[in-house]
């Protein structure tokens, strides 16, 4: 993988005005090979004065689509039945540019070193490019693309004289839509606490717990930074951090108490806002989800909280710790369950509510033939067959290579089908935090729920 970024060095500083504005989109692509262009934006090149490309027009970003319809021989107009996404073919119009001959001979050459139509096959890569948009109300949204045309541009002949070249460059998203940050939320039997920061805050905060207090906790931290502030007064290993929510004055962090404080009563910590200005902290504690003694292990009745801040439905994921029985909400607030167990101690299953795919993996690491050549070759028979998606035909290499559950064919397991996802959220709404109900029975302090959520858009600007 290389390292190289178009266009190289730091930002200039007409891009570091451009930032501090903070009113452009940010376009860029991430090739297969590694490399970063950065197309538009206040990181894109000023073409003439750095090497790089710079995006001139677009296409296509928003996949087609087809309305599915019957129509009976006398019947007036037709019966909608469903409406279904054609992938995205997009068109980009770029300007190379340099400051020398051998410098436009080598963005293009770069340029197209980053794209390969055959990735996946063997010999080749086996993640696609990436082509990222991120603007300053909606965030950053991605897509998986692949070159789908070669240049049939016309070239100047002497664009290595002129140092610069426009050409089209044709790709597609397979995946039709744009996908964003993922939402995820851990249910267990230990004490979560949600920490809400909002109204524009400046300066910095501490969180106490009794007489332990915490290193200053700035506005805004990322959750490391969080992290390594809590464990001076919980204690190194003893906390997790996880943003659930984020925006330009808002931010909300999920605490988790492991370690040492796993399955623990643990009081709300106290704020201390003394340094802290514009601003304000709320501590919100979750009570321990401990419920009475169940055939030696202990029931865990709750919720997992998610957030789909894209405008299409989305399908929750959730990564299963045995040992226990599990169950899931056919959506959120449902009264409807799916159940899934019992898993064995240290057994890991992944269950994934999209119906059109595998419903149930096990993924927990060193069963038979997971490891060693044999694990070696599955996995690469599994990515060159799906190109590293979830496959449907992953039960059919389990069994051809003896890599099976020990309680043999995991949908045996399983009782009920999901149907019901999270919905959107159309644009100019506040996204809101769906609460699907969860539980566990039959489990102990390991046994927990890891949801999450990956929202998607069709309009990525």
């Amino acid at each position: 993988m290389t390292s190289i970024t178009y266009p190289p060095g730091p930002i200039s500083q007409w891009g570091m005005n451009q930032a501090l504005q903070n009113q452009l989109a940010w376009i860029s692509y991430i090739g297969t090979d590694g490399s970063i262009f950065y197309l538009a934006g206040p990181a894109a090149p000023m073409a003439g004065a750095q090497d790089g490309l710079v995006l001139r027009k677009h296409m296509g970003l928003m996949a087609p689509f087809e309305l599915l319809e019957l129509k009976g021989a006398r019947q007036d107009g037709a019966t909608w039945t469903d409406t279904v996404y054609e992938p995205a073919e997009i068109m980009l119009t770029l300007e190379a540019s340099s400051t020398s001959s051998q410098g436009i001979r080598n963005v293009i050459r770069q340029w197209i070193s980053a794209w390969d139509p055959a990735v996946g096959n063997p010999g080749h890569p086996t993640q696609l490019g990436v082509i990222s948009v991120h603007t300053p109300d909606l965030g950053e949204w991605w897509a998986p693309v692949r070159l789908s045309k070669n240049i049939s541009d016309v070239f100047d002949k002497d664009y290595t004289y002129s140092f610069k070249q426009a050409f089209t460059w044709a790709c597609k998203n397979y995946s039709s839509f744009w996908y964003g940050p993922d939402s995820t939320s851990v249910f267990n039997s230990n004490t979560v606490q949600y920490v809400v920061v909002n109204k524009d805050p400046v300066g910095s905060f501490t969180l106490a717990n009794g007489s332990n207090v915490s290193s200053a906790i700035h506005a805004f931290d990322a959750p490391n930074l969080v992290k390594t502030a809590l464990e001076t007064a919980l204690g190194i290993g003893n906390i997790l951090v996880n943003d659930l929510r984020r925006t330009f004055n808002h931010v909300t962090y999920e605490l988790q108490f492991v370690g040492s404080l796993a399955a623990q009563q643990i009081a709300p910590l106290v704020k201390d806002v003394t340094n802290l200005a514009h601003g304000f902290v709320d501590v919100i504690a979750r009570p321990l989800r401990l419920f009475s003694p169940l055939g030696g292990g202990v029931t865990q009745v709750g919720f997992v909280p998610l957030t789909n801040i894209g405008d299409l439905p989305a399908w929750p994921r959730y990564l299963c710790y045995g040992p226990g029985t599990f169950a899931f909400g056919n959506g959120p607030g449902s009264s409807s369950y799916i159940t899934l167990g019992p898993l064995n101690p240290g057994q890991i299953v992944l269950v994934t509510t999209e119906p059109r795919y595998r419903s149930v993996v096990d993924l927990t690491p060193g069963q038979p033939g997971s490891s060693g050549a044999i694990g070696t070759l599955l996995s690469q028979l599994i990515s060159f067959a799906t190109n590293n998606n979830v496959p449907p035909l992953l039960q059919r290499f389990e069994s051809f290579f003896g890599v099976i559950p020990p309680q043999g064919n995991l949908y045996s397991l399983m009782s009920g089908r999901f149907t019901n996802p999270v919905p959107g959220t159309p644009y100019g709404v506040l996204p809101q935090v769906q609460s699907i109900p969860v539980w566990i029975s039959n489990g102990n302090a390991n046994s927990q729920i890891i949801a999450s959520l990956t929202p998607m858009r069709r309009w990525p600007l």
